[in-house]
């Protein structure tokens, strides 16, 4: 009995920390990536080279921003893909901290292009309050060398995950017939809170947002159905991203176990995102 008690008020505990995370949402700006990892979330090897516009990406931040209770955001992440790749990157940054004045902006990088940025870059980093949010990975770069230039460029920076660590790559695998409990992989949900905007919608996480990627290279069908985004236009308040967020969407039902596994390039096979 004590045991069942005890599991009981874990799950209260771990329910109630995830539900008090900050609320952070996350502007997709290209799933296009300058790395090749086997099974990535994002499908980045299987992504054209394609960027968001800015026209577009305006609107949603906009919208985002004007809903009842939007302070309620205290983070909003630029990620990618790579996003350094991105080809305005400077004017997204102007964008996101015009929208979200209050909250904490994040680019997110895997730091290899960082010693290659102009001089403009840093800059706008600057002017705009930017963290820079790094991810390391298993290759050959000198990520010891990215807190001093983050530091000698007046730009705050933080080490996001560090790849490289043993069991630390994982893979994200699908259920190509929809057979998995929503609720308990939506508990167990390595990606829980990241909202995760592209194009005028908003998802709760990026395999979701992403699965176009897998369906236009492999001819599958993984099917958003209603309740699996929000259209960003038809917003009205945060509560509406707290559900999203909080709750499992029809699209869980793919989504099976992630297992670690050793990092490997990707050789653009889908039995690197399924069983």
């Amino acid at each position: 009995m004590m045991s069942i008690i005890k599991r009981i008020k874990r799950f209260g505990n771990t329910l109630s920390l995830r539900f008090r995370q900050p609320m952070r949402v996350e502007f997709n700006l290209s799933d296009a990536c300058n790395l090749n990892c086997m099974g990535c979330s994002h499908y980045s090897p299987l992504a054209p080279k394609e960027f968001e516009g800015l026209p577009r990406l305006a609107e949603s931040m906009s919208a985002i921003a004007s809903i009842e209770g939007a302070r309620k955001i205290s983070d909003i992440y630029l990620i990618g893909g790579e996003t350094l790749l991105y080809p305005e990157l400077t004017k997204a940054m102007e964008l996101a901290r015009k929208y979200f004045p209050w909250a904490k902006i994040s680019i997110f990088t895997n730091g290899l292009l960082l010693p290659k940025m102009s001089d403009d870059f840093w800059e706008k980093c600057r002017v705009h309050d930017m963290v820079i949010t790094i991810t390391r990975y298993p290759v050959n770069f000198d990520y010891d060398a990215l807190g001093p230039l983050c530091e000698s460029k007046r730009v705050k920076y933080e080490i996001f995950d560090d790849r490289s660590l043993e069991h630390s790559f994982f893979k994200f695998r699908l259920d190509p017939q929809k057979r998995q409990n929503k609720w308990v992989r939506h508990f167990k949900c390595y990606s829980f809170g990241c909202l995760t905007v592209i194009d005028d919608k908003i998802f709760p996480c990026a395999q979701s947002a992403c699965v176009t990627n897998f369906n236009k290279a492999f001819g599958t069908d993984y099917k958003w159905e209603k309740g699996d985004y929000i259209p960003v236009q038809s917003l009205k308040n945060v509560k509406q991203l707290f559900r999203l967020r909080n709750l499992p969407v029809p699209f869980c039902g793919y989504c099976k176990p992630i297992i670690t596994t050793p990092y490997a390039l990707s050789k653009r096979v889908k039995e690197e995102w399924l069983d």
